[in-house]
């Protein structure tokens, strides 16, 4: 799991660093990183927290992406600059009031169709005026084309339909489509002051893409084959979809060049809310 986190920030490094930059930090600020996953993000936060005066707490319920995160934010950062803390998301080990900023990526939505639970958590533990930053869905699914692959983007937008329809079934819930349902969600929290701002993807290297990419088509896959809540895609779509991730294995097995001269026209809209207590 931490493989495919590392490989979600390698393709999102540019989309992830455009957002930390535009995070207002305070002098002696103490911000909190919900959900950490690998550290891509982590490490952007704990260097910009640094030259604020500021100190950095991370959490995430699983361990391994704990250590993971530890060993990028020191490796990048140097040691003794953070905090790593395991806990959750429903109930963070933070008294009240604790922190300037929350950024926390692609957690809550695991927690639908209930999540006042993690909004609150994270309303609690924020100081009076303090800020959550979430990113989360509503700005559509990633959308891309490939001749080479046989992958065009009205296949890429039945397969982002069929993740919809895989979420619903499993959540029994509908997947926030647009910004207005997560605006609403923060809103019953407690927060004010909501904003949404969208950041387009800055295209990483070909090879960053591609196993973003494979990774994104093994998962419809995964999803059409459950046997629960499968069954999504028509099998012509999934034929198509089986051998692209045949050969995006092959091009990335076999490292001759010719994937570093691909051209995926890849597209995706990051939404980040932010809200204040």
């Amino acid at each position: 799991m931490c493989q495919r986190l590392r490989r979600f920030d390698r393709c999102y490094q540019h989309v992830h660093e455009s957002i930390v930059k535009r995070l207002e930090l305070a002098s002696n600020c103490r911000v909190l990183d919900v959900g950490c996953g690998a550290g891509g993000v982590t490490a952007l936060l704990a260097q910009r927290t640094r030259k604020r005066g500021g100190r950095l707490v991370a959490l995430d319920i699983n361990p391994d992406h704990l250590a993971a995160t530890r060993q990028r934010v020191e490796m990048e950062c140097g040691a003794g600059l953070g905090e790593f803390r395991q806990g959750d998301v429903e109930d963070l080990p933070f008294p009240g009031g604790e922190f300037d900023l929350i950024w926390c990526s692609r957690v809550v939505h695991h927690h639908f169709p209930h999540p006042r639970s993690a909004l609150s958590e994270m309303y609690r533990v924020l100081k009076p005026q303090g800020q959550l930053v979430l990113r989360e869905g509503g700005g559509g699914g990633p959308s891309f084309a490939s001749p080479r692959l046989g992958i065009d983007r009205e296949l890429v937008a039945r397969l982002y339909r069929s993740q919809t329809l895989w979420f619903q079934s499993k959540y029994k819930t509908r997947r926030p489509a647009d910004s207005r349902r997560w605006t609403s969600e923060m809103q019953d929290a407690g927060f004010e002051a909501i904003e949404v701002r969208g950041f387009a993807f800055e295209a990483s290297s070909p090879r960053h893409q591609a196993s973003f990419l494979l990774d994104w088509l093994r998962d419809r896959l995964r999803d059409h084959r459950d046997p629960k809540h499968g069954n999504l895609l028509l099998s012509e779509d999934a034929q198509r979809v089986e051998k692209a991730v045949g050969e995006l294995e092959t091009l990335l097995e076999r490292n001759d060049g010719e994937l570093d001269a691909m051209d995926f026209g890849m597209a995706h809209r990051t939404l980040v809310y932010t809200g204040r207590k």
